[in-house]
């Protein structure tokens, strides 16, 4: 198997082996390129699911773990710990090391202390089974054979089993497993996401800010505002702000796409109430998110993905609220349309 996304850049990183700041700038650029090779390489699932099946006839053990280091959000971090025992799913690749001090290590040399985010360490476990989305060590395709990378193949849903606090190293400690699943299904997840981005010229922006890739993100929205002053940008610029914990500059963007927005354009509207919505939830002012969702649903004039996700985000208002039975109502409502619109293994699917 050939990941031609790793190949590239080989020549400069040993060009400027010495110079630290030049081998950041290399990747940041070398990760830019391996997102669209991602888009455009459908072969990626075979190749993994070939790699899979070659380790797996080598390696006998049935148990294993990796590990994945990164920053997330205080809001995040919370939302994890609020579901202990339930599903995530991830929108994208998820690239994480056989070696836990290696992966400990992309958190502790970023000592940036800023108090919206935390420091997590996932520690996961997997099973060795033929039903799980395809995932293989990578690391003989890596320029850096240290990081002894695990790639994860886009749709894989892992189950939360635990968090806590290292005191003494100072990081959270995240145990997930990664769940079984008809492997077939994931051939409809992939194209539905695979078709948003070739769909979307935006997307790009939103599977960056997806994969945590803040700066590239936002880099990437900042150059589309250059040639067209959409609401999209904004939109992307608010997310990845919020992501970061900054939800009043945020809320400034998402509010500058309503500014630019036409009335009569209704479903680009709802999506701009819902994300307002969403910020005003994550700032815990219950009465204008409740306000903001209703208007995204009463502004909407058709079911879709979004208007599924308005109702989720009134069942956690209406739960947060200890309005019980109005919670259950939405969450179903929400669970609905997605089952209408969305492939089953799809990550709203778990999510709801």
């Amino acid at each position: 198997a050939d990941f031609p996304w790793k190949s590239g850049g080989v020549l400069c990183k040993q060009e400027y082996h010495d110079d630290v700041i030049e081998q950041r700038r290399i990747d940041e650029f070398h990760r830019s390129d391996a997102i669209q090779e991602i888009v455009s390489s459908i072969d990626i699932y075979e190749q993994l699911k070939q790699l899979q099946h070659q380790q797996q006839e080598l390696d006998h053990h049935h148990l294993q773990y990796v590990y994945r280091g990164q920053r997330m959000s205080s809001d995040e971090l919370h939302r994890v710990k609020s579901n202990i025992g339930e599903l995530i799913s991830m929108n994208s690749f998820l690239s994480t090391s056989l070696n836990r001090e290696q992966a400990r290590g992309f958190i502790v040399c970023d000592s940036e202390i800023d108090h919206n985010y935390q420091t997590v360490l996932f520690e996961i476990e997997i099973t060795h089974s033929p039903i799980t989305k395809p995932y293989a060590n990578i690391t003989e395709h890596s320029y850096f054979d240290s990081e002894e990378e695990v790639l994860f193949m886009i749709g894989s849903i892992f189950r939360i089993v635990a968090i806590d606090h290292d005191v003494e190293l100072n990081i959270w400690i995240v145990q997930l497993v990664l769940c079984k699943g008809n492997e077939l299904e994931l051939k409809p997840v992939y194209n539905s996401m695979r078709m948003e981005i070739l769909n979307n010229k935006h997307a790009l922006g939103k599977l960056l800010w997806q994969m945590c890739e803040f700066d590239l993100a936002e880099n990437y929205y900042q150059e589309q505002l250059l040639n067209d002053n959409e609401p999209l940008c904004y939109h992307g610029l608010g997310l990845i702000n919020r992501s970061k914990g900054y939800l009043d500059i945020a809320l400034d963007y998402h509010h500058q796409a309503l500014s630019i927005q036409l009335p009569s354009d209704r479903e680009s509207l709802a999506y701009t109430y819902n994300y307002i919505g969403e910020i005003h939830m994550r700032k815990r002012n219950n009465q204008l998110a409740l306000k903001y969702f209703q208007l995204a649903l009463d502004t909407s004039t058709n079911d879709h993905p979004n208007i599924a996700c308005c109702y989720h985000n009134l069942g956690v208002v209406y739960r947060q609220e200890k309005q019980y039975d109005l919670a259950l109502e939405h969450f179903h409502r929400s669970n609905e349309i997605n089952q209408k619109y969305l492939p089953i293994d799809h990550p709203h699917q778990a999510a709801t």
